[in-house]
């Protein structure tokens, strides 16, 4: 398989995700959401990449409610891969 690389720093310039991130108010979004983006990774075949493992963490729990500032960084990224 070949080896995943991401530059995070160059998606997150190109996609102005910083100034994106302090617009969002103290919202909250349900950890599936978070799920899907793991899911989206599998069909890719980048679910099992060591880099997105370590950059998603353990599941969510699907009812849950995460920060959504989070969950902009890393379906970003993701998108970026």
């Amino acid at each position: 398989m070949t080896p995943v690389v991401v530059d995070i720093a160059h998606a997150s310039l190109q996609l102005d995700l910083e100034r994106r991130l302090r617009d969002v108010p103290n919202a909250l979004v349900r950890g599936v959401f978070f799920n899907l983006i793991e899911d989206e990774l599998k069909r890719r075949g980048l679910g099992q990449s060591q880099v997105w493992t370590s950059f998603l963490g353990d599941s969510k729990r699907s009812y849950r409610l995460y920060s959504v500032r989070d969950w902009l960084t890393r379906v970003t990224t993701a998108a970026a891969s």
